[in-house]
């Protein structure tokens, strides 16, 4: 069904509505939503797993609540979502992120990336941290973007991971075209010098990414494609 007619989303069992939700976030053709008491629902396209219930393949048209990998038990304590092209991120009232879904490019911030080739069914992994020998930590805001995300800390600090192909990681002048980050890393400040910072919100586009310093100065990096940078060129 297809069209400008707007359609309810169902709850899980099929037989009502998806009710006590605070907010939403859209991916490619996949849906996730947060409920008042801390749970992420997922409902969609599932070639990847980005509906987190630990299948992948066939869609998935009714919402379920999004898992945790290492022992399924529901994700809880979220306080913010985001929907990638096909992965999403959660982020957790205690500052830690959670990611599910496509990891061809290192999405999931888990140190390496899934070959594209039958990849394993991946529900919700906790992010890891620069060092990739702890989870990132002390968090404040997210955003999941084409193939790369975005985090800012309770800081102020901005990082990245993912796809870079347009150098929507931010990380610094000169680096390579096809460039990927496997887990976290910093974004570079505009002297390209230091880590970016002094954030206070951000959005993730497909090939580019945005940033809103508390100044209210607006910062953009990526494809220029069209002039999507907003820079007159």
């Amino acid at each position: 069904q297809q069209g400008s007619e707007r359609i309810i989303v169902k709850d899980p069992t099929g037989a009502g509505p998806l009710q006590g939700i605070v907010s939403v976030s859209a991916g490619r053709l996949f849906g996730m939503a947060l409920s008042a008491d801390g749970k992420v629902y997922a409902w969609g396209w599932n070639s990847d797993g980005q509906t987190g219930r630990g299948t992948r393949g066939d869609p998935e048209p009714l919402p379920a609540v999004v898992r945790r990998n290492d022992d399924g038990t529901e994700l809880n304590n979220i306080v913010a979502i985001s929907a990638g092209y096909a992965f999403g991120l959660a982020l957790t009232a205690d500052g830690k992120v959670y990611a599910w879904g496509q990891n061809s490019n290192g999405q999931l911030g888990q140190g390496a990336r899934t070959a594209s080739t039958n990849p394993p069914t991946v529900r919700a992994v906790l992010v890891k941290d620069p060092s990739g020998t702890g989870v990132l930590s002390n968090i404040a805001m997210i955003k999941a973007g084409g193939h790369h995300a975005l985090a800012v800390d309770r800081n102020g600090k901005m990082f990245s991971w993912g796809r870079s192909v347009n150098g929507q990681l931010g990380d610094g002048a000169n680096r390579p075209i096809y460039n990927e980050a496997h887990k976290p890393i910093a974004v570079v400040g505009p002297a390209s010098t230091g880590q970016f910072g002094d954030i206070a919100a951000i959005a993730a586009g497909y090939y580019n990414s945005l940033a809103v310093t508390s100044s209210g100065e607006v910062y953009t990096w990526g494809w220029n494609f069209r002039g999507a940078l907003g820079n007159g060129s």
